[in-house]
């Protein structure tokens, strides 16, 4: 019995073969087709793109190749083709010799691998050409520090699509701020911190030299950066009796601040304490908060303060009592000179020291 089932399966297999090998053959035998197109001609330092189309469509990797004249074929990119058998792929020429380029598809199930047919490209190197740029306009040309230098602009038709640099001039040459790149309308726009005070801060627009155009820059753009700047770090060019340092008044803490000296007495024989500071005429505020300090007054203590810029009140309170807090906000433009006066009233028995807590000045030095 066994042998006569072994004999029917036997045959039954021998049935099977000749319908099975053709649709086998036939599978082994399929390969793909790669169509390949490029530009005959292109200019060197642009963008060149290989591309075509594989059959049976399918979404499978693409190898793309290029050579130069009596080189080997070399790969230079593996992408993917999509779901309709199409692909593409490009990139920026920089090799001035021309070449060619073919396709490569890798075998994919039981289709065959298959490579395009070659093409041809001719590089032509571009001459380099002059170029131009221009501010325009700017954001507000005076600023606080924090805020940020605007510059726009425009530039000739052949610096589209290349980088613009926002530079600054100083005593040690010009150093790069920031970069944008030129509009498809050869405008540009730039924005940066100003993070210096001073005045007559230089800034300029320039284009980089490129392969294809030559260095160019526009003319300058002018501005002003205020800062603060706290009394704590100038000089006391005239005066008596201040010193600088941390203090608390009326319970605030107050780390930048000047304030007279820690004297037993206050004496009204030695006149009213002062400190001057210069200005040269480049600020425009002063800040501060007025009051005794905490730890080296006694709670009785009464006085006046003042704040003049030249000879000119700019600010004063009289009758400052301890444990208050005098907030100071006043214009000082044009001024050469500020003076802090502190001045003891009333008895004279108990001791203090008056401060302008974080005593601060907003000036383009």
């Amino acid at each position: 019995m066994r042998k006569i089932i072994a004999a029917l399966v036997a045959l039954a297999v021998g049935l099977m073969l000749p319908f099975a090998t053709p649709g086998t053959a036939e599978a082994a035998s399929k390969k793909f087709t790669v169509s390949i197109s490029a530009p005959k001609t292109i200019a060197r330092y642009s963008n060149i793109t290989i591309k075509g189309r594989i059959k049976p469509a399918r979404a499978t990797k693409v190898v793309i190749q290029k050579k130069w004249p009596g080189k080997k074929w070399k790969k230079i990119a593996t992408v993917w083709s999509f779901a309709n058998g199409s692909y593409a792929y490009t990139y920026y020429l920089t090799e001035s010799s021309s070449r060619q380029y073919r396709t490569y598809v890798p075998k994919s199930g039981k289709i065959k691998a298959a490579y395009s047919k070659t093409v041809s490209v001719k590089v032509v190197t571009p001459a380099r050409s002059s170029a131009s740029v221009n501010i325009t306009g700017t954001g507000p040309t005076t600023l606080t520090a924090g805020d940020n230098f605007v510059v726009s602009g425009t530039t000739s038709a052949n610096l589209v699509g290349k980088t613009v640099v926002l530079s600054m001039g100083g005593s040690s040459g010009w150093s790069d701020l920031t970069t944008t790149t030129v509009a498809a309308d050869s405008t540009f726009r730039l924005s940066a911190p100003a993070t210096l005070a001073g005045a007559g801060q230089v800034l300029k627009v320039y284009a980089p030299a490129t392969p294809t155009t030559y260095y160019a820059e526009s003319g300058t753009a002018t501005f002003t950066v205020y800062g603060w700047y706290y009394l704590s770090e100038r000089t006391i060019v005239e005066g008596n009796g201040f010193w600088k340092g941390d203090v608390a008044v009326n319970g605030q803490d107050f780390s930048r601040s000047v304030a007279t000296s820690f004297t037993a007495t206050f004496s009204s024989a030695s006149g009213p304490y002062t400190a001057q500071f210069d200005l040269a005429r480049k600020c425009t505020s002063f800040v501060a908060t007025a009051g005794w300090v905490d730890d080296r007054s006694a709670a009785s203590i009464v006085g006046n303060a003042a704040v003049y810029k030249d000879d000119a009140t700019a600010w004063s309170q009289t009758g400052v009592r301890f444990g208050t807090s005098n907030p100071i906000n006043v214009d000082i433009t044009g001024a050469l000179r500020l003076k802090l006066q502190a001045q003891r009233t009333g008895s004279y028995s108990v001791g203090g020291a008056l401060a302008f807590g974080d005593a601060r000045i907003l000036c383009a030095f």
